[in-house]
């Protein structure tokens, strides 16, 4: 990791009583350490359909990587305070696969990028 590699801001959306919305926070915090990729993970509790809606909420859990949600397709999406459903690859899941959040993160981290794009400094 080199001391100029900006911090990646995630955020972890979740309601109170969703399953999948502290396992999604510890899925994200471990992928970014294995990629070494430094962020800032920040947990934001939805309580209810009035902060569901002003906020755009998408369902529980839903993570943003620097204000972008993991799925390109969420502008389609209606605000819901209740469980997200993720579909990769024919399945069908209460939280993001570790490929869809290692996937965003590497594109999200400028040596990662650069990396993965053959650059060179």
């Amino acid at each position: 990791m080199n001391s100029t590699d900006k911090t990646v801001d995630i955020e972890v959306s979740g309601i109170p009583d969703c399953p999948n919305f502290g396992p999604t926070v510890g899925l994200v915090a471990e992928i970014a350490a294995e990629l070494e990729i430094p962020v800032e993970i920040r947990q934001v509790t939805v309580h209810d359909e009035t902060e569901a809606l002003a906020h755009e909420f998408p369902g529980s859990p839903s993570v943003l990587i620097d204000g972008l949600d993991l799925e390109a397709d969420t502008r389609t999406l209606q605000s819901a305070f209740g469980c997200r459903v993720y579909r990769e690859n024919g399945r069908v899941s209460g939280m993001p696969s570790a490929e869809l959040i290692r996937s965003r993160l590497r594109a999200a981290s400028p040596s990662e990028g650069s990396a993965q794009n053959g650059a060179t400094d």
